[in-house]
C-alpha cells in the first residue's frame, strides 16, 4: 500500500458582517449599485467621468459658490449635453429642477427686446457713442425715443446685455519721489498777476493716439491767461 497522504487542513474564510446586508438590498460594497446598472449608467456613475467634468470650474477662476448662479446655468447650458446635466449641476452645485427653469425662461421672448433695439441703435449711430454710459443713454432714449421706462431699467438691461462701460480710472503721470526735497509753495493759490511773465503755470495731458501714448503741456500767463506755448 502506498504512503497515506496528510490531511488537509481547512480554514473558513469569515464572512463579512454586513455581507447579509449588502446581498439583500443588491449593493456592491463600495454601494454604487454599478452591480445593478447597464452600461450607460455605469459610465455615468465612472467618479473619474465625474473628476473630468470637474474641471469646468476652473472656467469660473472661483469655486462655484461665489459665481451667480446664471453664469453657472448659461455654462452648463452650451458645454452639457442632455446626459450630463444631472453631472453639470451636481458638480456647480445647483438644482436640475432650477436649471430646467432657467431653460424654459430662455426660450421666452425677451422683455425687453424693444428697448434693447433702441439701444444697439444709438450705440452704432457714431463711433462715439460706444462710450455712452447709463445716464447718457438714458437721456439719449427720453429725447429721441421718448423711452417709456425708468432709469434703472435701462441701466438693467444694459447691464444684462453687457453694455454697460466701465469707469476711466486715468493713472498718473507722475510718482512723488519721498526723498527728494519738496518745493515751496510759490503762488499759494494765487493765480493773478499785475503784470505779464511774473506767473506761469503749466500742466501736462495725456491722450491716447493710435500708436501709443502723447503728451501735451501748455504753458499759460495768469496776467491775462494766454498760452505762451505748448
Amino acid at each position: 500500500m502506498g504512503k497515506p497522504s496528510k490531511a488537509r487542513r481547512l480554514t473558513a474564510i469569515p464572512k463579512p458582517a454586513n455581507a447579509e446586508s449588502i446581498t439583500k438590498s443588491g449593493r456592491t460594497r463600495k454601494g454604487t449599485g454599478a452591480r445593478n446598472q447597464d452600461a450607460a449608467k455605469r459610465k455615468r456613475a465612472n467618479p473619474k467621468r465625474e473628476s473630468d467634468i470637474r474641471g469646468c470650474c476652473s472656467f469660473f477662476r472661483r469655486t462655484p459658490e461665489e459665481v451667480g448662479k446664471r453664469q453657472r446655468f448659461d455654462y452648463i447650458r452650451t458645454k452639457a449635453t442632455k446626459g450630463e446635466v444631472t453631472v453639470y449641476c451636481r458638480v456647480l452645485q445647483v438644482t436640475v429642477q432650477g436649471y430646467t427653469k432657467y431653460v424654459k425662461a430662455q426660450e421666452k421672448p425677451y422683455k425687453y427686446a424693444a428697448l434693447l433695439a433702441n439701444i444697439k441703435k444709438i450705440l452704432a449711430e457714431d463711433i462715439f457713442n460706444q462710450t455712452y454710459g447709463k445716464r447718457r443713454m438714458y437721456e439719449k432714449l427720453q429725447l429721441d425715443y421718448a423711452c417709456p421706462y425708468s432709469y434703472n431699467t435701462v441701466q438693467k438691461v444694459m447691464r444684462e446685455n453687457g453694455l454697460l462701460q466701465k469707469k476711466h480710472r486715468p493713472k498718473g503721470l507722475t510718482k512723488a519721489d519721498k526723498a527728494a526735497q519738496k518745493s515751496d509753495n510759490l503762488l499759494r493759490r494765487d493765480f493773478t498777476a499785475n503784470e505779464p511773465n511774473k506767473k506761469l503755470v503749466t500742466d501736462i495731458t495725456e491722450y491716447q493716439a493710435k500708436d501709443g501714448k502723447v503728451y501735451t503741456s501748455g504753458i499759460f500767463d495768469c496776467y491775462d491767461n494766454a498760452c505762451l506755448g505748448i
